[in-house]
């Protein structure tokens, strides 16, 4: 007798099972995937946006801008523009901006803070030490809040081609 019962709740406690609220974080999509992507790298020293890659394709109208598209601009002066700046990563759909993003910003060379934006109002902000690692801030630590958030971040991250 208690079998049967057992049985049955697993089976109707499977089917009322609530989706992860991973599922309701809105992900970007990946643009779609064109063969004739052009890469343009553009550094200007004496610029405050002193680094822009970005990737377009060619249509009739001129050049359209597909895929990801980076900028980096400086926060001190020109002399540390390498080690002081914050850079901006893009998804380009068809020559429209899409929501998502991400914000970088470094100090003295060193990743300090990184926010994945999946939508104005929504996001995912990380911080991390003066040696790069991840700063683990109070509330934070739970197992499922790790879990959820190495899930966003690394579907960003592959999505934006960050350690590429």
């Amino acid at each position: 007798m208690i079998r049967p019962f057992f049985i049955l709740s697993m089976i109707s406690a499977l089917t009322w099972a609530q989706p992860s609220s991973i599922d309701t974080f809105p992900l970007p999509d990946p643009p779609s995937r064109r063969f004739d992507i052009e890469v343009e790298e553009v550094s200007r020293p004496d610029e405050s946006v002193w680094y822009q890659q970005t990737r377009t394709f060619r249509s009739s109208d001129g050049p359209v801008r597909h895929g990801i598209y980076i900028e980096r601009i400086r926060t001190r002066d020109r002399e540390q523009r390498h080690t002081h700046f914050k850079e901006y990563r893009y998804l380009y759909e068809q020559g429209e901006r899409q929501d998502a993003h991400i914000i970088s910003t470094f100090e003295n060379g060193v990743l300090r803070t990184r926010e994945y934006v999946a939508m104005p109002g929504l996001v995912l902000s990380v911080e991390f030490n003066e040696q790069g690692q991840e700063i683990q801030l109070p509330g934070r630590t739970a197992r499922g809040a790790l879990r959820k958030r190495e899930r966003i971040t690394s579907f960003f991250d592959t999505l934006f081609e960050i350690n590429t």
